[in-house]
């Protein structure tokens, strides 16, 4: 009896962090140009910056930050799911290490 009670929240826990990864993901920045993404957005769009980052950030906290400099963020995009209804919706576009953190650390 003590067992299962002990299991359950190990399971929920478990299931829940499984859930994360896919809030997030780093893509191609092929089919993401500037122009591909502001049609695309439905809420705030953000210009190229001189480091040639842009992105969009949904009415529902989603979006999209692409660009940068450095192999690992020029031809990149990251994207974000909708904010879970736990958290508050997004107010500002997410530097892309902000992304990669909640990924890596979802409870941060």
């Amino acid at each position: 009896m003590k067992i299962p009670i002990l299991v359950s929240p190990v399971l929920l826990v478990g299931a829940l962090a499984l859930t994360h990864p896919a809030h997030a993901k780093t893509i191609s920045i092929g089919g993401h140009n500037p122009t591909q993404v502001k049609s695309g957005c439905k809420g705030t769009y953000f210009a190229p910056s001189e480091n040639g980052v842009y992105g969009c950030l949904n009415k529902d906290g989603s979006g999209i930050v692409c660009g940068g400099t450095g192999d690992n963020y020029a031809n990149t995009c990251d994207t974000m799911g909708k904010s879970p209804s736990s958290e508050q919706l997004r107010t500002k576009l997410p530097a892309r290490e902000d992304i990669k953190d909640h990924v890596d650390n979802p409870t941060k």
